[in-house]
């Protein structure tokens, strides 16, 4: 069997010339994007305007400083919501609504255990307090796919279907993920050499320009 030679290309095209076979085009070089542009965070104006909870986040998270001392320890005691996730929260560290619940309205009542945790690293709790370790502990077995079936809470299938069960570990891998990611973003990552932030002198603002995917974070000081 004889084979046809290849046709020949247009004039001016860029195409590799093959024997036997069909032309094929070279293939294009495509960029990378760009690295995003740095963000101005207005932290002079969320220090007179945010509530206390988001002014000491902006002291913690963005501007990377320790908050002057004085009332800023003592905020997360001034809240009724903090209060409240605490003395619904069970001695294993989960709540009564399960793992993912989000309550409706601006109540809490029937909060899920990773919302609630979430909520109360908003509020300004130590990550260490006993409370709040004890639902890490609970995070990390999430994080590792434990087996335990009552670990699935609300979304352990009633006749423990394998491949339902296997989905419901998943989403509670991803959200434990999340919530542990959200806690190292309070301790851990800030000494990080991934992230850079500058101020620029007297203008109340920082800019930053944070590679740092937290939420893929393997470092030990974030979870």
């Amino acid at each position: 069997m004889t084979i046809p030679p290849s046709p020949m290309p247009p004039a001016g095209s860029d195409a590799i010339l093959v024997p036997g076979e069909l032309t094929v085009p070279r293939p294009v070089f495509v960029p990378p994007p760009p690295p995003p542009m740095p963000v101005t965070v207005p932290i002079s104006w969320l220090l007179v305007n945010g509530s206390p909870a988001v002014q000491l986040r902006a002291w913690r998270d963005v501007a990377l400083q320790s908050p002057p001392a004085g009332r800023w320890g003592l905020l997360p005691y001034a809240s009724t919501a903090g209060w409240y996730l605490l003395g619904t929260q069970d001695h294993d560290g989960t709540w009564p609504g399960g793992m993912l619940a989000v309550p409706t309205g601006t109540s809490l009542q029937g909060v899920g255990t990773i919302p609630a945790f979430r909520r109360l690293l908003e509020l300004g709790w130590d990550v260490d307090a006993p409370g709040m370790a004890a639902t890490r502990r609970l995070l990390f077995r999430l994080l590792a796919e434990d087996n335990d079936p009552t670990l699935l809470a609300e979304l352990r299938p009633a006749d423990d279907d394998e491949e339902l069960v296997r989905r419901g570990r998943l989403l509670l891998r991803e959200a434990a993920a999340a919530a542990l990611a959200h806690a190292g973003s309070l301790t851990g990552c800030m000494g990080s050499s991934s992230h850079r932030r500058r101020r620029s002198p007297g203008s109340g603002s920082a800019t930053s320009t944070c590679s740092h995917r937290r939420w893929r974070c393997r470092r030990s000081t974030c979870w």
